[in-house]
């Protein structure tokens, strides 16, 4: 059956590379990995390797995948090198690298922000509520645009998100004056 996949892969690696083509061609692109076994050989053992997914748009339908056997940011920085825009992912600090390396854009990811203040909150619960609820008012603008054409999804974002956004960076500015730089909640706001 190995046999049969690899047969497989190889007939359709046209039609692959086609669509990683088409991905890189938009001017945002979307990533995260998992992690996943593998086998190492001879030795019977596994190690864990990853799986990177670059995420597609309405144009370029499509959700890509590459493996590379650590999550070394050798790999995203290999597979990006053509695209020159926006890149969406975590707080991994690889992607700072990639981004530098390839003359990229970052965007974060708002739900690895909030999840930085659920788990601080503890440290300072009226810092975190407020944040987690400023973040809150972005998610609802989005369900809100999610069936918009673009064009109105864009004109609803700079109507809404903007202010957000902006008073989110307010507090973020004046909380950050508050704390101590050891402090848990700093980190959160650092992020």
């Amino acid at each position: 059956m190995s046999v049969w996949c690899r047969d497989v892969a190889q007939l359709l690696k046209p039609l692959y590379d086609r669509m990683v083509r088409r991905v890189l061609s938009r001017h945002l692109i979307c990533t995260d990995d998992t992690t996943m076994p593998m086998l190492s050989p001879g030795s019977g053992k596994t190690r864990t390797a990853r799986m990177w997914v670059y995420v597609g748009d309405g144009s370029n339908p499509y959700d890509v995948f590459d493996f590379t056997q650590s999550r070394s940011r050798d790999g995203p920085m290999k597979f990006l090198e053509a695209f020159k825009g926006t890149l969406l992912a975590d707080g991994y600090g690889g992607y700072d690298g990639v981004v530098v390396g390839n003359d990229l854009t970052r965007a974060g990811c708002w739900a690895h922000a909030r999840r930085k203040f659920v788990e601080a909150q503890r440290s300072h619960p009226q810092i975190a509520k407020d944040a987690v609820e400023l973040i809150g008012r972005l998610y609802d603008i989005e369900r809100r645009a999610k069936e918009m054409t673009q064009a109105d999804r864009l004109a609803l974002r700079r109507a809404e998100s903007r202010p957000t956004l902006d008073l989110l960076h307010q507090r973020l500015s004046a909380w950050k004056l508050q704390l101590l730089p050891k402090h848990p909640m700093s980190d959160a706001i650092g992020e």
